[in-house]
């Protein structure tokens, strides 16, 4: 009898140590915040990432505070950068298994230098006194279109309607062209 409880605790000691063992986590992570140094305000659109993976996180907007989750131990290099800022690099960053390395960033802001450019503008035509809309069509238009005929020409312009054979400009004209006939 003795035998048997201590065989059952035995094993109930043995289940709660792998139970352990399976709940042991392989991972660390890596905290911080992304401040700028002239304000001690977050940067915001900044973006920290593990130099030579993809493993990375964006900074909270809010403030600026990251996390970068699940990466194995060993020791990395991290990046922080951010367009408008001189971006920042920390080495022998050490990682442990479930624990939580914190790592900030103060970063310091650049000016962006970019060369000129020279926009060119194209005036159009306008004649002042025209007071609709005219669309022109020139030869090398027409020769362009897939069309036989003068008909086909007209009829792919806007605002031209064809009606008994007469070529009118709206639905009055074209109304007023019927009635006469």
């Amino acid at each position: 009898m003795k035998l048997l409880r201590f065989s059952g605790v035995v094993i109930l000691l043995a289940i709660t140590l792998c139970y352990q063992m399976a709940l042991a986590g392989t991972t660390g992570k890596i905290t911080g915040e992304v401040l700028d140094r002239e304000n001690n305000q977050p940067v915001i659109g900044a973006r920290v990432q593990i130099d030579g993976t993809t493993m990375g996180a964006m900074a909270n907007p809010m403030d600026g505070s990251y996390i970068i989750q699940n990466i194995p131990p060993g020791t990395y290099t991290i990046v922080a950068s951010c367009i408008g800022y001189n971006s920042m690099t920390v080495t022998n960053l050490v990682v442990h298994v479930d624990v939580t390395t914190e790592q900030n960033f103060t970063m310091v802001s650049q000016a962006i230098e970019i060369d000129s450019v020279v926009v060119i503008a194209e005036v159009k035509e306008i004649d002042k006194y025209e007071t609709s809309g005219v669309d022109r069509i020139g030869a090398r238009e027409i020769k362009a279109l897939p069309v036989t005929n003068i008909q086909g020409i007209v009829k792919m312009q806007t605002g031209f309607r064809f009606s008994w054979w007469r070529f009118t400009r709206s639905w009055f004209s074209c109304r007023r062209a019927w009635i006469r006939r």
